[in-house]
C-alpha cells in the first residue's frame, strides 16, 4: 500500500461507468463487495490486478467509446466464470458487423 489515496481515483471511474452496461455491472458490484485492496495477499495480487484492468478498460469504454465496442468487450470479458484478459465474442454479438466497421475505417 504505497499509495492507498489512489484508490478513491480508481474507483470514481469505476463508478462513473455504474448503469450503463448489465454485465458491467454485476462485475464490478462482485469485484468490490469481494477486495479489500488493502487486505489483498501477494499471491492474490495478480490476479486482482488483471480484475481491475479488465474493469478498467470496460469502465473507459462505456464512457468514451461506441456502444456496440463497449458491448461487445463487457460481453466477452466480464461475462465469464473468470475474468481474462482475452475473450471470446458470445453469439449475440454482430461480429460482421464490428469487422465491417474495422473494415471500412482503415
Amino acid at each position: 500500500n504505497k499509495s492507498p489515496e489512489i484508490w478513491s481515483s480508481v474507483e470514481q471511474v469505476l463508478l462513473a461507468a455504474n448503469g450503463k452496461n448489465t454485465t458491467f455491472d454485476l462485475a464490478l458490484s462482485e469485484f468490490l463487495n469481494q477486495t479489500n485492496y488493502q487486505k489483498i495477499k501477494p499471491f492474490e495480487a495478480r490476479s486482482w490486478v488483471s480484475q481491475l484492468a479488465t474493469l478498467m478498460q470496460a469502465a473507459l469504454l462505456l464512457q468514451h467509446g461506441q456502444a456496440q465496442w463497449a458491448e461487445a468487450y463487457c460481453l466477452s470479458r466480464l461475462h465469464q466464470t473468470g475474468f481474462g484478459p482475452y475473450g471470446q465474442l458470445p453469439p449475440v454479438i454482430d461480429t460482421n458487423q464490428l469487422i465491417h466497421q474495422i473494415l471500412s475505417d482503415g
